[in-house]
Order: structure tokens, then sequence, then C-alpha cells
């Protein structure tokens, strides 16, 4: 199923990547960390050649809260971001040489809807201001109850809706909202509390590259899929283990992993 849609490519390729640079950053072998690296890069072409640009601009808002907590790039977040970007761009002219100017057309069509009538271009962007616009008078309608599990797509022109979030606000209505938030804020507060109590650097810098990718998550919920599917829901899963793990771990400082300093203090700016 992680292939049937451009989304689901794109939040497939976001959790690869995840998964491959928590294992670069605590991985000492330099061959394992260039095939690491290398697949990363695989990944990441994969992604922008899907032409998913919100799952583009959540993943590089989730390497930037990265970034913000490594010491080796606190200090340089915005080269690290701009390198980022310029392989990104590199990346996707190399894998869609042949169809640039159709790619870029598309992206186009996108970035000026807000400059013509509804309707008129057949959008993600179009598509979405529609479903909102109907949500809101559904909630209206409603008292701010909402219209019940998947019943909110019914009203919409749609078979399918694009955004947890906002199905979740329609369905919901405002308490059901309020506990999805709970539920996502919840989790996201346990892992940086274990993040910080951690004291095994092992699984602390593994927690924070999980992290940037939970924050991709988050925001990339906005306008991918429903709360029905899968991802988030196997996502969280392997962060509780994660965390699990973390808590039994003994105290190990980085010695014996890649970037360490001689000080004997994480990398991990908690």
């Amino acid at each position: 199923m992680s292939f049937y849609t451009p989304h689901g490519t794109a939040v497939t390729q976001t959790i690869a990547i995840t998964f491959v640079m928590m294992f670069f950053f605590v991985t000492k072998n330099k061959r394992k960390r260039v095939w690491l690296f290398l697949s990363a890069l695989l990944f990441l072409t994969a992604l922008v050649c899907t032409l998913t640009k919100s799952l583009v601009v959540s993943f590089l808002i989730g390497v930037a809260y990265v970034a913000l907590h490594l010491k080796p790039l606190k200090g340089k977040i915005f080269t690290t971001l701009i390198l980022l970007l310029t392989a990104t761009v590199i990346a996707f002219v190399i894998a869609r040489f042949q169809g640039v100017e159709q790619a870029a057309t598309f992206v186009g069509q996108n970035i000026n809807i807000v400059e013509k009538e509804p309707g008129m271009v057949n959008t993600s962007i179009n598509t979405r201001v529609i479903i909102c616009k109907i949500g809101i008078k559904k909630l209206l309608e409603t008292n701010g109850l909402g219209t019940g599990i998947g019943g909110f797509i019914k009203y919409t022109p749609y078979a399918n809706m694009d955004g947890s979030h906002p199905e979740v606000l329609f369905d919901l209505g405002f308490v059901g909202f309020f506990l999805w938030l709970w539920l996502l804020m919840g989790a996201y507060h346990l892992l940086v509390t274990s993040m910080r109590e951690c004291r095994n650097e092992y699984y602390r810098r593994m927690l924070l590259i999980y992290l940037g990718g939970y924050v991709n998550i988050l925001i990339s919920w906005f306008v991918t899929f429903d709360y029905a599917y899968i991802h988030i829901w196997f996502y969280l899963g392997i962060g509780l283990a994660l965390v699990n793990l973390a808590k039994n771990a003994p105290t190990e400082t980085g010695a014996d992993l890649p970037f360490y300093h001689d000080d004997g203090e994480s990398i991990v700016v908690g």
C-alpha cells in the first residue's frame, strides 16, 4: 500500500531515510556508513521524484530539528540546510532529467492556484481548499461535534481524504481533535523526555534522529493520508520500543561511536 500513491511513496521514503540515518550516526565502520549515506541519498531522490512538495518541506524541517540538537551541526544549521537543499535539487534534476519541464509546470500550477478561480485547475491545493470549506460548514452544522468516524468524506466530491489532522477535526469534532493532539503531543513529550534522561549515547542518538522523523510526520500529516492509515501507528510503535530499550540500556559514552568528542559529553544537545 505504501507505493500506490505519490504521497504513500513519499511518506515511506521519509521513514526509510530516518531509519537509515539512525544507524548512520551509531555505526563506526566507515564502509557501512558510506553505504548508509548512499542509501539515504537514494531514498531522498525517490522522495523528490514523487513531486510531493509537502513531504519535502516537512522533511527539511525535520532535518533542521536534528541539526539544532547535534553539537557538530548546531552552529552550522544554515549551511547544513543549504547543502541538503542543493542535494535535493540535484537529485531531482538528475532523476527527472527528461521530464524537468513537465514537472516544473506541474509545480507551477500548484503555486499559482491561489490566483485562479476554484476548480479551474485540478491540483492538490485546490482540492484541500474545497475540503476545508465543506469541513468548516459541517462543523458549524454539528455544533463542533463532527460528522462521525469516516462520515465527513461522503459530503465531499472526493473518494479519499488527504490530511489526518483535518479529517480528525471534521470527523470527530473539537473533542476528538483535542484527544488526537493529546495523543501525538504526549508521544512527543515521552520521546523527548526519554532522550534527555537516557545516559546511553547510542540510544540518545537513535532517539534524536527518530524525533526528527516524528516532527516530519506531525507536519506532513496536515496534508497526508487519513488517521486510519498504518504509517503513523507503525512509526509510533517503533518509537515506543526504542523508548523501552533506552530506559533499560546501561550508561555508556560515545567512545565506540562515530563523531565522538574526547570530552566524553554527548553530541546530542538536550
